[in-house]
Parts: C-alpha cells; structure tokens; sequence
C-alpha cells in the first residue's frame, strides 16, 4: 500500500490593503486668537490630537486639528472636550458644521 500524495496547499493570496488617507474632510478648530505666539503654543500641545495648524484668517490665529475622516473628528473632538474642558468647532471641506452632526 503507498501512502497518499501529499496535498498541494493553494498558494497565498496577497491582502488587499486599504490606500493611505492622507487628508480628510473635516477640521476640528480648538481655538482663535490675536496672538501668532498664543496660537503657536496651543497648535504644538495639540499636536498630540492630529495634524495642529494655525491658519491665519483677518486678524485672528485660528488652531485646527485638519486632515480628519469622520471618525478620527468625532474622537478628537470627544477628547477634547474631555480632557481639556474644550469646547471645539467643527469645519468639513472648511464649511462650518454642528460639531454633533457626526
């Protein structure tokens, strides 16, 4: 009696990887200010949330947390009214938006 031939396993299927999101449709904006240096100080500790920019618009230094899916902006904005006693807005494609819409 021979024994059986050994069974070929199929060969692996290489994993669909999801593509890279390098930018999203919302931003959180956490605060504004007159002052570029006050702006730049709380963009750097914000830095530990997301992608903190200050963006310069008329008179005021604006820092947003940008580049945000849905997702990433509901928790962030959470996280901030958590943990920081924040009470951030919420921008999509730079439209103002209930920051509870999602």
């Amino acid at each position: 009696m021979s024994e059986p031939a050994p069974v070929a396993e199929p060969a692996a299927q290489p994993a669909e990887t999801a593509p890279v999101v390098t930018t999203g449709a919302y931003s959180v904006q956490v605060a504004a200010f007159y002052s570029e240096d006050s702006a730049n100080a709380l963009a750097a500790r914000m830095r530990a949330y997301g992608d903190a920019t200050v963006v310069h618009e008329g008179d005021m230094y604006k820092v947003r947390i940008e580049n945000l899916d849905a997702t990433k902006a509901r928790a962030v904005i959470d996280a901030l009214r958590s943990s920081e006693g924040m009470a951030p807005g919420l921008l999509k494609n730079g439209r103002w938006i209930n920051a509870d819409s999602i």
